[in-house]
């Protein structure tokens, strides 16, 4: 390729790369938002390039801050040609707020488009003076092959798989075992081996399945493991009403005594014993009316940036999101835009989404009451985008008056296979547990 030379000084902003590699240097959490912006490519002078290089990398091991970069650089003999001790320092020092990370990154990345736009104009150039070409495809071939480089990311970027295998041979050999987050049903837990880090789940069922007690149960699990506090985006109960569900659980009570406030003095006293076990569990909870996907994005992107990490993300339900349905799209469509949207951020976040849905009526008219993926309102999107699909379907001829029956079945499991489990359902206390068998 022929390296043009290029007016330094008009297709830079050193300011805006100072000012984003001084933020990561004072602050490592807004990697989160830089590394969504910025690769190394994106930066000009070849100190901001090492310095970021080598930020990225220490922080993916938990292991980055500006004593540990230029503890890095020191023993690798890179400080210098970083700019030295007293210009990463200075680089730390020169930030006065932190509210304009996302605004110097997205500065970086719009020159250096730019900058790749000029170099492609010379590429073009030497392409068509320079080089001899059988036919005219030949050479459209050639030149639109450039433009390849004018959005180079590190979204979608391709890596060699080389240095995938290295990278999961040292993890595999270390003898560290990875853990996933468990939902505290032992049996299912013990088959799935945890929900996993980056998939998308969907839930669903009829009215009074449990969906809800089961979400919740789940992220009072998640919650209390060492993965991270749990977002739980509650669109159809408010958070007095969800919190009311789990002290019945907890406590035993039934729920209508909890919701009323009808409690004798012995229900009184474990209550407030309750109170302890409740609020050293790291749940989150937001009932915001009319939701959409793009808030619920934004909500759990700072929760990471804040707490470093998810555990998980509950969504109660599909049907209630916000779908801004555009012109001439279908609700099967605008669904599907949620569910992929779902999907997009579990791998972004890093932690499993949980999204509970509705089935349709369709079941009811059928003989066999067993569900399938058919059964999923605007079936077709959300099977196509999740990892992971459970019914949840009430046995009434096994059922009582006390405890509901609730088959658990894995209709879809893009990692685990499928499988069937028996759940027995305490409406009163909104108590969700595996079935024990005589």
């Amino acid at each position: 390729m022929n390296e043009a030379i290029i007016d330094q000084e008009q297709f830079t902003d050193v300011e805006a790369e100072q000012m984003t590699i001084g933020a990561l240097l004072k602050s490592p959490d807004t990697m989160d938002i830089v590394s969504s912006i910025l690769s190394e490519a994106d930066f000009s002078y070849p100190q901001h390039i090492t310095i970021f290089g080598v930020a990225k990398e220490l922080y993916e091991t938990n292991n980055f801050s500006i004593h540990t970069v230029k503890t890095w650089l020191k023993d690798r003999s890179l400080l210098e040609s970083a700019g030295g001790v007293e210009y990463i320092n200075q680089l730390r020092l020169s930030v006065p707020t932190m509210a304009l990370v996302e605004y110097y990154a997205n500065k970086v990345r719009d020159i250096a488009i730019k900058r790749r736009g000029m170099q492609l104009s010379y590429d073009i150039q030497d392409i068509t003076v320079n080089q001899d070409f059988s036919n005219i495809q030949e050479y459209v071939s050639a030149v639109a092959s450039k433009f390849n480089s004018l959005d180079m990311t590190k979204k979608g970027q391709l890596i060699k798989i080389n240095d995938v295998v290295v990278k999961q041979i040292k993890k595999k050999v270390s003898g560290v075992v990875i853990k996933s987050p468990k939902l505290g049903l032992h049996d299912i837990d013990q088959w799935m081996n945890g929900i996993g880090r980056n998939r998308l789940i969907v839930i669903a069922g009829r009215p009074g399945t449990g969906k809800t007690a089961l979400a919740l149960k789940a992220a009072r699990s998640i919650a209390k493991q060492e993965f991270g506090p749990v977002a739980f985006f509650s669109m159809e109960m408010e958070k007095e009403e969800l919190v009311d569900r789990i002290l019945s659980d907890v406590c035993g009570i039934p729920f209508t005594q909890v919701q009323r406030g009808e409690l004798d003095l012995r229900e009184k006293d474990i209550l407030l014993k309750s109170e302890g076990v409740m609020t050293d569990v790291s749940l989150f909870i937001d009932d915001t009316p009319r939701m959409d996907m793009g808030y619920i994005s934004a909500q759990c992107r700072k929760m990471k940036r804040e707490h470093g990490g998810l555990g998980a993300i509950v969504i109660d339900y599909l049907g209630l999101i916000e779908l801004h349905q555009k012109k001439n799209e279908s609700k099967s469509d605008a669904i599907g835009r949620v569910t992929k949207e779902s999907k997009n951020l579990a791998k972004e976040i890093g932690c499993s989404v949980i999204l509970l849905s509705q089935m349709n009526r369709e079941i009811e008219k059928r003989g066999v009451k067993r569900p399938v993926l058919s059964d999923l309102r605007e079936s077709g999107n959300i099977e196509q985008d999740a990892d992971m699909v459970i019914f949840l379907h009430r046995d009434d001829e096994k059922s009582s008056a006390a405890m509901a029956h609730v088959d658990l079945i894995v209709a879809k499991g893009r990692q685990t296979g499928l499988a069937d489990f028996e759940l027995a359902f305490y409406g009163m206390v909104q108590r969700m547990t595996m079935m024990v068998r005589a």
